[in-house]
């Protein structure tokens, strides 16, 4: 009976997986055309460097490259702290997967470049949980901190709730976060989405052409993106 509950368990998750990763497409518009960028093999070193790539000189078979990620950061509130998850977003990585408030904007160009006003979004969960799901939520400041850092905490205002169990596509298995804040500084992407009807082996050529010319270092023996 064990072996049995056992097996019938293990055979329901399998299919549950498949499911959601191979046979249903992702939530996402155009996710055909949306690939994880790998610099290496996992567990090999990667080419230093990696955020001075030019993008913008990929334009052709890169319609967006995203840098977006997931960072641990601390709520700080009256009562006591409560460590959060943060998106931190890429200049239009929120457009290029579809997403839409329900309530407020998403984050405009100005606030992407250093130096701009702190903003945030919040999700549907702490919304409901930190204001009770009042529209007054709109334009209140609430301070956060990278977590472990024993930095001041920077208050940051809110300008929109994000959908009810939103997901970032390079991390879909994971929880949804709890707010979305821009970046401000470029970093290594790991995610794009290819311009339509461009092979994958192309872009891999290009976007390793692209590394070398900018890397700072790289592990000998490199195979490429």
């Amino acid at each position: 009976m064990i072996s049995l509950a056992l097996g019938v368990a293990l055979t329901a998750s399998t299919l549950s997986v498949m499911n959601s990763y191979v046979v249903r497409a992702m939530p996402f518009p155009k996710s055909e055309r949306l690939y994880r960028s790998l610099y290496d093999s996992p567990g090999q070193p990667e080419p230093r460097g990696l955020e001075r790539v030019d993008w913008k000189s990929l334009a052709d078979v890169v319609e967006v490259a995203d840098y977006s990620a997931l960072g641990r950061f601390i709520l700080h509130t009256d009562k006591y702290p409560q460590e959060i998850s943060s998106l931190q977003c890429a200049p239009g990585s929120l457009d290029a997967i579809g997403v839409r408030v329900i309530m407020g904007r998403v984050f405009v160009a100005e606030e992407f470049r250093p130096g701009a006003e702190h903003v945030i979004m919040i999700s549907n969960a702490l919304w409901q949980e930190r204001f009770g799901s009042s529209p007054d939520a709109l334009g209140k400041t609430i301070r956060v901190s990278a977590a472990n850092s024993g930095e001041t905490p920077t208050e940051y205002r809110i300008i929109g709730v994000l959908p009810r169990g939103f997901r970032y596509v390079d991390v879909y298995y994971r929880d949804p976060p709890d707010t979305a804040m821009p970046l401000t500084a470029p970093r290594q992407a790991y995610m794009v989405r290819l311009r339509e009807g461009v092979p994958p082996a192309l872009a891999e050529q290009r976007i390793a052409q692209a590394v070398r010319s900018v890397a700072t270092a790289i592990p000998s023996g490199w195979r490429g993106v």
